[in-house]
């Protein structure tokens, strides 16, 4: 009959057409990771707020034993930090694989057109942001729905604004009948299947290698943060400063000149073998050999579990004492700064540093003491800890 619904036959094995729509998947997370990174870059306030692989990264870290994580410090550095978030996004890619595969089971039931493939990745990427934001947003402190974060708004658009991407690009870009083609096609109807699929596949593989492009380009931004040159060099320029009013400030050694010695049964007068010794390091100084008396604020060492420091802005921010206190206290920065007339050269060494290590360095730090603010505000007798958190 004419009328008669047109029976129905495979193309291509469900194996095949199941490892397209992964492919397509494995795309659809892509183009959520640059558009993450991309958002990361260019929209975070300063980097205050992290994109989606920085929250599963920081809930790696919290999950990590200390052991563990001070093992991978102590031998690899920086580069665990940054061989962990490139394994973070290859894993949130391999997710989406798995999600592309049961987003193409799903759209043989909600229908092979453009409206059934949204509604079946919809549902797919909707699973997914339920449990980044049930699952994955608690473990890295940030609560769930990042109701415990200062920027849950924030961090909830650039969820719903992702995810929903990764839906509308595995809908635009699988196949509309994935494996399925009328029984009664004709040659000229399977020749234009074929070129419909071949197109498909080109199209595809564009879009995959643009978004690898976008993610490598848009990672190596993040890992690899560059310090304005002037900056550098303004820096190492007060540090040699501080360095050179210090030297000028230290008193003269004490005790007779030193005389040179007529004969060899003459002893050697006071300071010469310090003199002596100091000798090879002069050299050493002397040929470049030797890191600065005191580390510019560049080259100051820092260990943190984020991929990129956020820019904190000094406006808003505040130094609050609370608690079992008599007086609560609140300081401005520039209260702080007001407060901050003690100077001392301080050398600061990581628990993680190793012989020869790099995370160490040697700083003028201006402050007021601890103590100081304490007494201001009168520590309670039943006080047991004190508890920094920021």
């Amino acid at each position: 009959m004419n009328g008669a619904r047109r029976p129905i036959r495979p193309l291509s094995t469900s194996g095949s057409a199941a490892a397209r729509a992964g492919e397509t998947g494995f795309l659809a997370a892509l183009v959520m990771l640059a558009g993450q990174l991309v958002w990361r870059l260019n929209w975070s306030q300063g980097g205050v707020v992290p994109a989606f692989p920085e929250t599963v990264l920081a809930a790696i870290a919290r999950l990590t034993p200390l052991s563990v994580f001070g093992a991978a410090t102590e031998n690899y550095g920086g580069l665990a930090k940054k061989a962990t978030f490139v394994a973070v996004l290859v894993g949130i890619a391999a997710v989406g694989y798995g999600a592309g595969v049961l987003a193409g089971r799903l759209s043989r039931r909600t229908g092979p057109g453009l409206a059934g493939r949204l509604l079946a990745a919809g549902t797919v990427a909707g699973g997914l942001l339920l449990f980044a934001l049930l699952v994955v947003l608690p473990i890295a402190n940030l609560g769930a729905f990042a109701s415990q974060s200062a920027h849950t708004v924030d961090i909830l658009t650039q969820f719903l604004v992702t995810f929903a991407l990764f839906g509308i690009t595995w809908a635009l870009f699988a196949d509309p009948a994935p494996g399925l083609v009328p029984a009664d096609a004709t040659a000229g109807g399977a020749a234009s299947v074929s070129r419909r699929r071949v197109v498909g596949r080109a199209a595809r593989g564009t879009a995959t290698l643009a978004a690898l492009a976008g993610v490598g380009g848009t990672t190596w931004r993040l890992l690899t943060p560059r310090t304005a040159p002037e900056a550098v060099d303004a820096s190492r320029e007060a540090a040699q400063r501080i360095a050179d009013a210090a030297g000028r400030a230290a008193p003269a050694p004490s005790g007779p000149a030193p005389v040179a010695p007529t004969s060899a049964a003459v002893p050697a007068p006071p300071g010469a073998a310090s003199a002596a010794l100091a000798l090879p390091f002069e050299q050493l100084e002397a040929n470049g050999k030797l890191t600065p008396v005191l580390t510019s604020v560049a080259d100051f060492y820092h260990v943190s579990k984020n991929v990129s420091d956020p820019t904190v802005s000094a406006d808003g921010w505040a130094l609050e004492v609370t608690g079992l206190v008599d007086r609560e206290i609140r300081l401005t920065h520039a209260d702080l700064l007001a407060r901050a007339t003690d100077q001392k050269i301080t050398t600061l060494c990581c628990i993680s540093n190793e012989l020869n290590g790099d995370l160490i360095g040697t700083a003028q730090w201006s402050g007021f003491p601890l103590a100081t603010l304490l007494a201001e505000a009168g520590v309670q007798p039943g006080a047991v800890d004190l508890k920094f958190h920021c």
